[in-house]
């Protein structure tokens, strides 16, 4: 009987060990799918502010087409009452805000040299 005492000690030992291996071995897994998951959303998001810069740029030359003066940028600042409580999404509307008012400079300049050009 002792015999059979050990074999059964051996298989529930080796049934501990394998669960705890497969526990340990779990949380590896998942860092690399939120990696995965993390870098296709930030993929996702460069591809936006992309288009939004394409926009925004559109905006700019319709108009500049019309005759408008763009209107003033403000201080830079984002309104704290604004923020959304994640800070990525806060940086990313923080950069909309600075590439919109860097376009409005710029077409600014552009229409400042086009007109010094025409005289």
């Amino acid at each position: 009987m002792p015999k059979k005492n050990r074999h059964c000690a051996l298989k529930i030992s080796f049934l501990c060990l394998a669960c705890a291996l497969a526990i340990a071995v779990t949380p590896i897994f998942t860092p690399a799918q939120s990696t995965t998951q993390l870098e296709f959303r930030i993929t996702q998001l460069e591809r936006q502010i992309s288009e939004l810069r394409g926009q925004i740029y559109s905006l700019q030359n319709q108009g500049s087409r019309v005759n408008r003066a763009p209107s003033p940028s403000g201080s830079g600042r984002t309104n704290p009452r604004m923020l959304s409580g994640d800070p990525m999404f806060d940086n990313l509307a923080t950069l909309a805000i600075e590439t919109k008012q860097d376009v409005i400079k710029i077409q600014e300049r552009l229409s400042k040299l086009e007109a010094s050009r025409n005289r």
